[in-house]
């Protein structure tokens, strides 16, 4: 309850699902990161990394949703447009993974 308390709670379970998240623990980590987005949902670098935690533990469909939140918050984000240019591709979605590849590549991502 008091780690609730504080300003930096967000940042304290985003903390906590990255650690766990590179530990190979994602099932442990999905909650950390929900808590977090919870807090501070329009937060692009918090969607970004939950974003990317899905994508490496290869769960595309759910990091797609996290990469399409981090584009409502910000649409010119090279990085969330390459994120779900990955995405897009491991899941068999190729015409549009070649869209938000090109975006990204516009927007500065090499």
């Amino acid at each position: 309850q008091a780690v609730r308390a504080q300003p930096d709670y967000a940042e304290a379970e985003l903390s906590w699902g990255i650690a766990l998240a590179v530990t190979q623990h994602l099932p442990a980590a999905v909650p950390h990161f929900e808590r977090a987005l919870r807090l501070v949902p329009n937060s692009l670098r918090f969607q970004l990394t939950f974003a990317r935690a899905l994508t490496d533990g290869g769960r595309h469909d759910d990091a797609v949703a996290h990469y399409q939140a981090a584009l409502a918050v910000e649409p010119n984000s090279a990085d969330a447009h390459f994120g779900l240019a990955i995405s897009l591709r491991e899941m068999g979605r190729l015409t549009e993974a070649q869209q938000h590849l090109a975006t990204a590549r516009q927007l500065g991502r090499r």
